[in-house]
């Protein structure tokens, strides 16, 4: 039932990679962050456009209270962005 959501974000992913000239091997690590990406199929995605499988020690909500932490500026201006 979710397998063609899920197969529509493997065109993205790998366009990311492409648009800031890197290629998987050159990554120290994949994150995933929220929910579905607990899901079975989402990691299994991942492993094969990634050639690795995410970080399994890292909590995906705590990802994102890290990343709030440490760009507080970035989050203000997409925040003050959103209300204009």
């Amino acid at each position: 039932m979710v397998k063609p959501v899920v197969d529509r974000c493997e065109p993205p992913a790998r366009r990311a990679l492409r648009d800031a000239s890197l290629e998987a091997k050159q990554l120290s690590g994949v994150i995933l962050v929220g929910g579905a990406t607990r899901m079975p199929i989402v990691r299994r995605l991942v492993a094969s456009v990634f050639g690795r499988e995410p970080l399994a020690d890292i909590d995906p909500d705590e990802v994102v209270a890290l990343a709030r932490r440490c760009r507080p500026t970035c989050w203000q201006a997409t925040r003050a962005k959103m209300w204009c």
